[in-house]
């Protein structure tokens, strides 16, 4: 198995999914993780754990040709509010002579090490940490024993394309968010890298596991000619919440809200709480949520919207809550621990995710452990699962700000569709997502398996 996120370096959704998975599923095959970093003190029963952070001298020697084309290339940087990634991107500006000249760069193991041991998963130089990954990648998995590859998003998809060429084993692509997803459909220009990467890897692939249908109509709309019949989504699950959380104190200490965080002044006791849960990017529906917040104060201002999370439209969302005269009813936390948002979850009334493109959205199984009410976006595959909550499209506005205002003032409906939501999570596990990831191996590829 191949991921980029594991704990304890975690970023989004992406490293819990994976940690769960591939928890699950060591309890039915013999699993080999390999991730960027890892953390030697993190261990886990019955899957081997290889960190590129931890190499030893013994382990990998990386040599490949690097081009110099500094004179006949323009070095590009698609912008944050563009792309979550900053991705560098050549624009040719005249043909490669055939005289261009190359040298053999090498990389030894303390090279990869402080490549990948920086407590950041991504950055700038995200490109070169995933070509390198690929390479070494190959090293360590010619030495073992395997069936198959399974390949966690974009970010390892090269390094299951180059081990299904020199091994020919099967190669499985998990996706749990598509470049799609992040930035719309300008992710099919020809100059978007990640967008080429997640199109080989999903069409080299034996069996392409979406987290949602949903994204599997997404992979059908936006990425052609990809096979539907090799593609079985299997929705994600939850663990069990692992204590019992008070509600969090944070909101009454502004002070207490970390470098991003902004608030005028603590909400009033007696006011109401909406919680928005999520990195704040276009894929999350920043515009629709203040659309609906406009709407809904104007028909109750006894309200505060709670924004808990980072992300390139953060500057802009505040800007324009200060520019429409809103700042009383919006507190910003910036990113929260998984302990504080669980004690967030304690405290606020309704959770609401307007999302434009959501893959899935594990916060509204968070809520929905808490007994919060949701309001969710259609253009989820969280909703899929989740039947007791309120839905509507991403960009209807005026029926967000009636559900919103019918969880907040009709205790009946919040309490029913909060106890309902609740049961409804208790019934969804990791083993049940493991087991579906079992049967595709056995029925798409073969039966017993050993898994990289």
């Amino acid at each position: 198995m191949l991921g980029w996120e594991f704990p304890p370096f975690l970023t989004g959704g992406l490293g819990q999914a994976c940690y769960s998975i591939a928890k699950a599923l060591s309890r039915h095959v013999d699993l080999t993780l390999i991730i960027p970093q890892s953390d030697p003190q993190f261990i886990l029963d019955n899957i081997n754990i290889i960190g590129l952070n931890q190499l030893t001298d013994e382990d990998v020697t990386v040599e490949r040709q690097e081009y110099h084309i500094e004179e006949i290339t323009e070095v590009v940087f698609v912008p944050m509010d563009i792309s979550p990634y900053p991705i560098p991107v050549m624009k040719t500006i005249k043909k490669i002579a055939e005289s261009e000249t190359t040298v053999k760069q090498t990389m030894d193991s303390r090279q990869i090490r402080e490549l990948y041991d920086t407590g950041q998963n991504y950055g700038a130089n995200i490109l070169e940490k995933v070509d390198t990954f690929a390479e070494v990648v190959a090293q360590i998995a010619l030495k073992r024993e395997f069936d198959v590859i399974h390949a966690h998003d974009w970010l390892t998809f090269p390094a299951g394309i180059q081990l299904k060429r020199l091994t020919g084993k099967p190669l499985v692509v998990h996706i749990h968010s598509l470049e799609t997803d992040r930035i719309g459909i300008g992710a099919r220009s020809p100059h978007n890298k990640v967008y080429h990467i997640e199109y080989d890897g999903m069409s080299m692939a034996d069996l392409i596991i979406p987290v949602s249908y949903f994204t599997k109509a997404q992979i059908l709309e936006h990425y052609p000619y990809i096979e539907a019949d090799k593609i079985f989504p299997v929705h994600n699950a939850i663990d069990p919440l692992p204590e019992r959380y008070t509600a969090t104190h944070i909101l009454q200490e502004p002070e207490k809200l970390g470098d991003y965080g902004y608030s005028k002044k603590p909400p009033a006791p007696n006011k109401k709480m909406i919680l928005f849960l999520g990195r704040i990017t276009y894929q999350k529906g920043p515009e629709f949520l203040l659309e609906t917040a406009e709407k809904l104060l104007k028909k109750d201002n006894n309200i505060i919207f709670v924004i808990a999370g980072v992300g390139d439209q953060q500057q802009w969302l505040m800007s324009e809550v200060s520019r429409r005269k809103l700042g009383e009813s919006f507190i910003f936390t910036g990113f929260l621990s998984k302990k504080r948002v669980h004690e967030l979850l304690e405290r606020v009334d309704v959770y609401f995710m307007p999302s434009v493109s959501e893959p899935f959205g594990l916060s509204a199984l968070e809520a929905a452990q808490h007994e919060v009410p949701a309001v969710l976006s259609k253009q989820s595959g969280v909703s899929e699962i989740l039947h007791n909550v309120l839905k509507a499209d991403c960009w209807d506005a005026n029926k967000f700000a009636n559900y919103l205002y019918a969880l907040l003032h009709y205790e009946g409906i919040r309490e029913l569709l909060a106890e309902a939501s609740k049961k409804e999570v208790e019934k969804l596990t990791w083993e049940s997502a493991a087991m579906q990831i079992v049967e595709l191996y056995e029925k798409q590829l073969f039966s017993t398996v050993e898994v990289l």
